[in-house]
């Protein structure tokens, strides 16, 4: 079984006076599992991209993306704020 598995991308910062920088793109994990490694049920986690912001401040980091424990895709950073 070929398994992909991509975290959340981060959000952009956002500042009050100035734009802010972008958030980080979330890694891609491509994984090849034998089905003899498998548990009869596996848990699947998706991991939310980070909220957008308005208000001054970084950009939250995206969220980690898993296949059972055999797979982390991992999020994106959250952008600068630019101050």
């Amino acid at each position: 079984m070929i398994v992909f598995c991509w975290g959340g991308g981060g959000a952009g910062g956002a500042d009050n006076s100035q734009g802010g920088s972008g958030g980080a793109g979330a890694a891609c994990v491509i994984t090849a599992l034998a089905a003899a490694d498998l548990g009869s049920t596996e848990t699947i986690t998706v991991g939310a991209g980070g909220a957008g912001t308005s208000t001054d401040g970084d950009g939250p980091n995206g969220a980690n993306s898993s296949f059972g424990s055999h797979v982390i895709g991992y999020g994106g950073r959250g952008g600068d704020d630019d101050d």
